[in-house]
């Protein structure tokens, strides 16, 4: 039986089989030390979006999930300071021009629709939050 409801953890990315066995050490080690704040913004992103953190990392291109896998790559570079690598890789992919996608994507978005934009600030001010706790508490 699939377990239902089960949370994914950095664990989970690094042992897919489609992860690369040549990844090399600095983008292991980028991912591996961010783990945190990696699954905080799949957390954050999907339940802007009502989603899981699964479809985040799935193979769906349905509008909705597509665009918060826009968000959630675009965090994860700009505010985890992942590499273009190890975010696609933090998201399921292998190419890092997934990445300079969202982020092109994400820049337009944020200029045409109110509603992204909303998203978009609630997130990342949930995001700043986790940062500062995390931060205060050790």
């Amino acid at each position: 039986m699939i377990e239902q409801n089960r949370q994914i953890t950095i664990e989970d990315y690094l042992r897919k089989p489609k992860l690369p066995e040549d990844i090399g050490p600095l983008v292991r080690k980028n991912i591996e030390e961010r783990s945190e704040e990696i699954e905080e913004v799949l957390q954050i992103v999907s339940f802007t979006y009502c989603l899981t953190p699964e479809d985040l990392i799935g193979p769906s291109r349905k509008k909705d999930i597509a665009t918060a896998k826009h968000m959630a790559g675009y965090l994860l570079y700009s505010q985890v300071g992942l590499s273009f690598k190890a975010a696609a890789l933090s998201l399921g992919k292998n190419d890092h021009t997934t990445i300079l996608n969202s982020i092109h994507r994400v820049n337009h978005l944020l200029e045409t629709s109110p509603d992204f934009k909303e998203k978009m600030d609630l997130a990342s001010k949930s995001f700043i939050s986790f940062k500062e706790s995390k931060a205060s508490f050790g």
